[in-house]
């Protein structure tokens, strides 16, 4: 063993690698919780779009007067 500490040189690679490979897979995690909150926003905003969208047809139809849009 010509290792630091007494590790071998494979063994603190392996080590390396496994931190590497984990930086990785938090980069991705992080990515994709991103786009699912940005999505889930959109989603939100959207419904509420719709609910304002029936409420003014309501008040529209509760006063007798529908406004058709194209």
């Amino acid at each position: 063993m010509d290792s630091v500490g007494g590790v071998s040189p494979n063994i603190s690679k392996l080590i390396e690698v496994a931190g590497e490979n984990a930086k990785t897979n938090s980069k991705i995690a992080y990515a994709v919780a991103g786009k699912q909150l940005q999505a889930s926003k959109q989603s939100g905003e959207a419904a509420i779009k719709l609910i304002e969208q029936v409420v003014d047809l309501q008040k529209q139809l509760s006063s007798g007067h529908v406004d058709v849009r194209a």
